[in-house]
């Protein structure tokens, strides 16, 4: 989660031929689905689910950062 923990990442796709962006667009989206639907749950919660992280704590800059630069094969092979 970002510092004030409002903060939201939202990706941009410039190039509809790259993975990397539209797997961010992808994450943000699902993620800001969940986020509303259950807001109980934190974007930490919600990663550590994932498999992301040792805990929610370090879970949830983890997927910031997949958002932010693209998830990479570990991250994505660690959710699946």
């Amino acid at each position: 989660m970002l510092p004030n923990g409002n903060e939201r990442v939202v990706p941009e796709v410039t190039d509809i031929s790259s993975d990397s962006q539209l797997l961010s667009f992808a994450a943000a989206g699902q993620l800001a689905l969940l986020l509303r639907r259950f807001p109980g749950f934190s974007q930490g919660r919600i990663a550590y689910a994932a498999g992301l992280g040792g805990n929610p704590r370090s879970a949830g800059p983890a997927l910031t950062t997949a958002i932010r630069q693209g998830p990479t094969d570990p991250a994505i092979r660690k959710a699946g």
